[in-house]
């Protein structure tokens, strides 16, 4: 069944493929053609609901990528027609071919130049239990710049000296549907070491630790973001 390996509100993002080359190829204008599922009609139907309004052909196929559970499958489809619903612009598709799993990184990383706060949480307080409360983000100590991202855990540069094994307090944005979330989260330094070229920075590697599922799930829909934009 298709519902038990696709999500609802699954991310999604739909390539054409070329006619002579069966080739996944870009669209002509570079515009990128990104939704969510938000329908299954059938198992071989599905209702996309697409960020931006494009035009789809019915005599071409295309190929249409879809994150969900954690996962990355690759289907082809055939447009079959667009509406308009509660003022969001619809999509038809038929799927003409298996589901296939694209196989990736358990974590892929991605690079991600942004903002980014810590503070350093003290060992006892992450042992056993995690603290029962977040400092706020915006009083975190130490201001630095995120390098990449992945479902795992995060690198940055800083100019404070960070130890492997020490535990953070990180906090920065992501984009997510209808806006920029926060992030305020727990990690443990698994990498420390000063850049060969920028002496007085550190490259600091860090993992999440004590992350929930919904934290986990919206990191990842914000990694397969970043990655299908490049």
């Amino acid at each position: 069944m298709i519902e038990e390996m696709i999500k609802k509100d699954a991310f999604v993002k739909i390539f054409p493929v070329g006619r002579d080359t069966g080739k996944i190829t870009e669209f002509e204008n570079g515009l990128a053609c990104k939704g969510r599922i938000r329908k299954f009609v059938s198992e071989t139907e599905i209702e996309v609901e697409l960020e931006e309004e494009i035009s789809l052909d019915k005599m071409s196929c295309y190929a249409i990528y879809i994150l969900s559970y954690e996962k990355v499958y690759l289907t082809y489809v055939y447009f079959q027609s667009s509406f308009v619903a509660n003022g969001s612009h619809m999509v038809s598709l038929e799927i003409v071919s298996p589901m296939e799993r694209v196989q990736r990184r358990k974590h892929q990383r991605v690079s991600c130049h942004t903002r980014m706060l810590f503070r350093r949480v003290a060992a006892d307080c992450i042992q056993g239990d995690l603290p029962e409360k977040k400092m706020d983000p915006d009083s975190l100590e130490y201001e630095d710049f995120m390098v990449d991202i992945s479902g795992g855990g995060i690198r940055f540069t800083t100019k404070r000296e960070v130890r492997a094994n020490e535990f953070l307090q990180v906090a920065f944005d992501i984009e997510r549907e209808g806006g920029t979330a926060t992030m305020s989260l727990f990690g443990q330094v698994v990498h420390s070491g000063k850049l060969r070229n920028e002496q007085d920075y550190y490259d600091i590697r860090m993992k999440y630790v004590g992350i929930s599922e919904e934290e986990k799930e919206q990191i990842i829909h914000y990694v397969f973001q970043l990655e299908r934009a490049e």
